[in-house]
């Protein structure tokens, strides 16, 4: 039986800086926990602009409750969502 892999949504801009780092630190930690990470550009999804417009970079649960906004450092909470999205 084939296990169903968890997923988050990376919300992020081209040419934020901030993201990038974020980002860097997702994967990190995703790749670890089998977790994916699918990244979207908050400008070339008119909903996800509307939600969350300068408001990057943006962690979501599958189901677009948010983990996460802004940069992602050690002690957040994130990593423990993350977990549980194992």
């Amino acid at each position: 039986m084939r296990r169903h892999r968890k997923s988050v949504q990376f919300v992020t801009r081209r040419g934020c800086t901030i993201c990038e780092a974020a980002l860097e630190r997702l994967q990190g930690a995703a790749r670890v926990l089998g977790v994916a990470v699918a990244t979207v550009d908050v400008d070339a999804d008119p909903a996800l602009s509307e939600r969350f417009g300068g408001r990057v970079p943006v962690v979501l649960h599958g189901d677009g409750v948010v983990i996460s906004e802004g940069p992602l450092t050690r002690s957040d909470a994130w990593r423990a969502a993350l977990k549980a999205r194992r």
